[in-house]
């Protein structure tokens, strides 16, 4: 089949990349499965290979993908500011190609829906059941070599990741937040070189991605032993009417929320300005419910009573 290059992946819409996933896993991997959600944002292509399992996803937050002519590429930097690249994670996908291609053969997940909360991911924890898997590792994360684990507290897995040289960091949500407890099983979400994500400024930086593929070959080669997903332990303090998650929840004082077309719209205090985004950012509930975590600070208005 006709190699498929970067500049095509981030051009893509969501739909013919999947096929062209297919078409591409068809040629390296026996049991390929490729599950059709109703819509495409919940379907997942799922690759049996090694014990190592690598995903990422095909969707992006864009409207459209770039067309070739709004795609700049200059000192290894990619970047399309008129509709935003989909680096975010259109790297990813690109990344675990170019491993298959240099000979590696992990079991590959990669899934739609992402952005919204994790649907394709979703999909694939209750069709799927990958018991040889020893640990998942997700091409998802910006920056050069950030390791974020979410929610899973398995301290030897961590070890294991950053002597990769991997430097921990904390994230908010991704597929693995959903895939790992659903099948006990250890994952850390990897850097593959993108910055500025769901920004129209995003940039791809390529000498990054091409060092977190060389950590990652690394892991591939050493022995896949089995890690077990193992759960923080939490608490939950109730202030004013929201819940704020984590071990230091009481650091926190949210002044005022207020809720305006089911978009909840969070101001804190003045004192934390030096901590956190003085801008005020409206969401829609949906997508603040799909990115809790243990890990990060979130406040949820309790829309449910």
């Amino acid at each position: 089949m006709k190699e498929v290059s970067l500049l095509e992946l981030l051009m893509m819409e969501d739909e013919a990349l999947f096929n062209t996933l297919l078409s591409f896993l068809t040629n390296y991997y026996k049991d390929v499965v490729y599950f059709r959600g109703e819509e495409v944002l919940e379907s997942f292509l799922y690759a049996v290979g090694s014990p190592v399992m690598l995903v990422a996803h095909v969707d992006t937050v864009f409207d459209r993908p770039p067309r070739e002519h709004e795609i700049k590429t200059r000192g290894g930097i990619l970047t399309a500011e008129e509709v935003g690249l989909g680096a975010d994670d259109r790297a990813g996908v690109y990344a675990i190609l170019e491993l298959v291609k240099r000979g590696h053969k992990p079991t590959i997940l990669f899934t739609g829906g992402e952005e919204v909360g994790g649907l394709g991911a979703h999909s694939a924890s209750i069709h799927l059941m990958p018991s040889h898997v020893a640990y998942i590792v997700e091409l998802d994360r910006r920056g050069e070599k950030d390791a974020v684990f979410y929610g899973c507290a398995n301290e030897e897995f961590r070890r294991f990741v950053l002597s990769f040289g991997f430097v921990e960091a904390l994230g908010s949500f991704s597929d693995i937040s959903i895939l790992c407890p659903a099948w006990g099983v250890a994952g850390v979400n990897v850097s593959v070189g993108y910055y500025g994500a769901h920004t129209k400024e995003e940039m791809m930086f390529l000498p990054y991605l091409e060092r977190a593929m060389k950590r990652l070959e690394k892991m591939l080669l050493a022995e896949a032993k089995f890690y077990e997903y193992q759960a923080p332990r939490r608490r939950y303090k109730k202030k004013r009417g929201f819940f704020v998650k984590g071990e230091k929840a009481g650091d926190v004082r949210v002044r005022r929320a207020t809720l305006d077309d089911r978009n909840v719209i969070i101001e804190l205090n003045a004192h934390q300005k030096s901590k956190y985004s003085t801008r005020f950012v409206a969401v829609s509930y949906t997508h603040l419910r799909a990115h809790e975590t243990v890990l990060d600070l979130v406040c949820r208005l309790l829309l449910e009573k």
